[in-house]
Parts: C-alpha cells; structure tokens; sequence
C-alpha cells in the first residue's frame, strides 16, 4: 500500500468487520494510518460492493503443503464472490 501512494495511485479500502471476532476492525486501522479512505461493511454486504473493488486481499490462518489456504468460512464465500466477479484474490500469510 505505502509503494502504491510513493507512485501516486490513488487507493481506497473496503475492509469486513471479519465476524465473529471482528478482526477487520483492527485490520482497517492500518489503511487509515496512510491517510487511505476505507470503508466498514458487515461481511454479508460484500457481494453489494464487490462491483467497485478491483481487487482482494485476505490473510490466512495456516497454508497447507500443497497451497491450500485454511480460514474462516466467510473467506471461500468472499473469495467465490470475487471469482464470480472477475476480480483477482491475494492472499498474505506468515510462514
């Protein structure tokens, strides 16, 4: 995000409050502190505003041998989403 606004672009951020323990509220604090406009929707909405996202970006609880990424069940259904709307999925994890 910090390289994006060095260059110049322009960005905006949709962040999920991420229930049950709504992880995304401390998630949307990171944008913020870059002076990046971001937006709090309830998990179920991102179908609504998937339209006005280029693309998504989630983190992942543990990644298996084989590259499969295990997280939250809401997760696979933002992820499907997206597919569904022709916008890519990246995932950031820790190793």
């Amino acid at each position: 995000m910090e390289k994006a606004l060095q260059q110049g672009k322009s960005l905006k951020a949709i962040v999920t409050e991420a229930r049950p323990e709504f992880e995304g509220h401390t998630m949307a604090k990171e944008p913020l502190k870059l002076n990046v406009p971001t937006t709090m929707i309830i998990d179920f909405a991102v179908s609504h505003f998937m339209k006005n996202i280029d693309r998504v970006l989630t983190g992942a609880d543990p990644v298996s041998a084989n590259g499969a990424v295990i997280n939250k069940i809401g997760t696979s259904t933002i992820a499907a989403i997206a597919h569904h709307s022709k916008v890519n999925v990246f995932v950031a994890s820790i190793r």
